[in-house]
């Protein structure tokens, strides 16, 4: 440090401003009296060149103490994405060997049933599944080739719990809204593909439900609150499975995908 343009009082703010800066790291076995007003110049120098020596240890102490920090937290954060990785790969294992087919026929399945595809210009080689033909006139034509072309499980079922005859319209709408909501909780939606009905039959509030499951698991252990039977015939499944509207009296209908 050049000292040649800078008077004695420039020299001692420098130095109060380096020590303030020190603080506890000031070297206690040194004198920094700069202060005496029969200080030498030279050692009013040699003062100010050593408070910089100090200040620059200290700024360098705490640069390689955030590094530290720093690489400690990116190595923590490696660890965490791993665990992650390693927890992501082995649920997808989990879902791939308890699956029927691969999850994303599935994907595809209830994509197909809300929307009628078309080529996709963006997609000319057909490489997104949603995208992918064969493509029909309507969606009904389009689901049946969908639901025929992999053997998924099928389903009918009646809710046997609580019976909600005689509560309000509005509450036994609500416990068919709550099967669906558990449908897709957790990883229930990878598996399965559900259209939950209410209706009521001679004041009797009945709860029927139609269930694609792409599951090697019992249907009847997972739910056990519904009376399942198989479905025999794919194409009367999806003529039934496809939205009833107001027909049969049904008062709520959902699908839980």
């Amino acid at each position: 440090m050049s000292y040649k343009n800078l008077s004695n009082e420039i020299i001692k703010k420098k130095i109060a401003g380096m020590l303030k800066i020190c603080g506890n790291n000031v070297d206690s076995n040194f004198n920094f009296n700069y202060e005496n007003e029969n200080i030498e110049r030279e050692e009013l120098e040699y003062l100010c060149t050593r408070c910089s020596s100090m200040v620059k240890e200290i700024k360098d102490k705490e640069k390689a103490n955030e590094q530290e920090k720093k690489q400690l937290l990116q190595a923590q954060n490696d660890r965490e994405k791993e665990q992650k990785r390693i927890e992501k790969e082995k649920k997808e294992r989990y879902i791939m060997d308890n699956s029927i087919h691969d999850p994303s026929d599935l994907v595809r399945l209830k994509f197909r049933f809300f929307n009628l595809s078309s080529p996709d210009k963006d997609d000319p080689n057909g490489e997104n599944p949603l995208s992918a033909g064969p493509f029909f006139q309507d969606i009904l034509s389009q689901f049946k080739h969908e639901l025929n072309t992999h053997k998924y499980k099928l389903y009918a079922a009646v809710y046997n719990g609580d019976d909600m005859s005689g509560f309000e319209e509005y509450k036994q709408r609500n416990l068919n809204k709550c099967f669906a909501s558990r449908m897709e909780e957790k990883d229930n939606a990878t598996y399965f593909f559900a259209c939950f009905r209410c209706q009521i039959i001679d004041e009797k509030c009945v709860y029927h439900s139609l269930w694609i499951s792409n599951c090697h698991n019992d249907i009847r252990k997972m739910f056990p609150e519904f009376n399942f039977g198989e479905a025999p015939n794919a194409d009367v499944f999806v003529d039934n499975f496809m939205s009833q509207g107001d027909n049969f009296g049904y008062i709520d209908e959902i699908y839980a995908r």
